[in-house]
């Protein structure tokens, strides 16, 4: 066989591309409905059912919300009516600026579930002093508004 021959049967014809796109059925190979795509599927259809039978968003953000006498029959409600002081200070520590809140008036326990709690919110370290709570850092105002979510009315920011 010549050399050119046997080029000329390895060679492929070159590919020719459309300018126009094709239209090809979707994965199933069957066409689209003429309604526009209907659930079809029964799984899909159950689902919908389903779906309907929920409640309007609406209502399920009224049952989400907390009533304010639900808010004040938390324990913190309790330890926090009375006037809470948050002042920063920095004495005794090395120069470091502590955020402090005293008027808190509960057990030891409940005042450590609350440096807990604020701990894990501010992401800062909370500590019990003598019935005080000691928060690293300037966060006085942080502080003061985790106090009101638990039910805190009377807060005074100190310095």
């Amino acid at each position: 066989m010549p050399r050119n021959a046997r080029a000329q049967a390895l060679r492929t014809p070159p590919i020719r591309m459309s300018r126009t796109p094709q239209s090809k059925p979707p994965s199933g190979g069957e066409p689209l409905p003429a309604d526009g795509g209907a659930l079809r599927s029964r799984p899909l259809a159950q689902l919908a059912q389903l779906a309907a039978g929920l409640p309007s968003l609406p209502d399920a953000e009224k049952q989400a919300q907390p009533s304010p006498a639900r808010a004040a029959s938390t324990p913190w409600a309790r330890a926090l009516r009375g006037k809470l002081v948050i002042a920063r200070d920095a004495r005794g520590r090395g120069g470091k600026t502590v955020t402090c809140v005293r008027g808190i008036e509960a057990a030891p326990a409940l005042l450590e579930a609350l440096a807990k709690e604020l701990r894990h919110e501010l992401g800062t370290g909370v500590r019990v002093e003598q019935g005080v709570l000691i928060v690293q850092g300037a966060l006085s105002v942080r502080v003061a508004a985790c106090l009101e979510q638990r039910g805190a009315a009377r807060i005074v920011l100190g310095n």
